[in-house]
């Protein structure tokens, strides 16, 4: 789904999701291999590969996100406008703190 939201390179999408380089590479080689992804070398980088989603890979990802949005939404409308409102606010401070302290650790 990242590839799908634009992040392209292993390091960046390593990053995201705290993989190792080693996991995400065997994880790539075998998107190529179901033909879900190829790999590009970047323009300014040769050795740095970007993965772009195939046709095959792209329908898959729709799909995924169009039956995550429903999901999503079918659990939302189950909250009281209350616990929308106190959930909403948690993530964001939960996001921020997330955030300062990936930046302490960084730095």
């Amino acid at each position: 789904m990242l590839i799908y939201e634009g992040v392209q390179t292993q390091s960046r999408i390593s990053e995201q999701l705290c993989l190792s380089r080693q996991t995400l590479n065997s994880a790539f080689k075998l998107l190529v291999k179901k033909d879900l992804i190829r790999l590009e070398p970047l323009e300014t980088d040769q050795r740095t590969k970007r993965a772009i989603l195939t046709s095959a890979g792209q329908e898959l990802a729709e799909r995924i996100a169009g039956d995550m949005h429903y999901i999503e939404g079918q659990a939302w409308g189950k909250l009281e406008k209350n616990e929308q409102e106190m959930l909403a606010k948690l993530t964001q401070k939960y996001a921020c703190v997330l955030k300062e302290i990936l930046s302490a650790v960084k730095n």
